[in-house]
């Protein structure tokens, strides 16, 4: 067999862990790859659910004002059918008769 120069196995070694060390980049890079299309993936279903709070929260609003609304038309019916001498009972904010007060017009 013939002999390597001086340094062949060095070099050898040398070329061996360069080598390695790509692979290793390599397999980071399509992790960081993957890892990225995750993240994004994530980021897209935060904003999905962040739009559909939103949605939810102005449907409760607007739930609590209808709410509102029907609790005076109430109160303005009560009003109107009571004979005077009973009016005295409701509190300007609510019917307190049917256990509807200010507490749950202002909510």
């Amino acid at each position: 067999s013939e002999a390597l120069p001086d340094g062949a196995d060095e070099v050898s070694a040398e070329a061996h862990r360069i080598n390695r060390l790509v692979q290793q980049a390599t397999a980071l890079e399509s992790g960081s790859c993957e890892h990225n299309a995750r993240a994004a993936q994530a980021s897209t279903r935060l904003a999905e659910l962040e739009a559909k709070s939103s949605r939810l929260e102005a449907t409760v609003q607007r739930q609590r004002a209808e709410a509102s609304e029907l609790r005076r038309q109430l109160h303005v019916a009560h009003a109107q059918m009571s004979p005077p001498e009973e009016r005295h009972h409701c509190d300007g904010l609510g019917v307190t008769e049917l256990g509807i007060g200010a507490r749950d017009v202002a909510s």
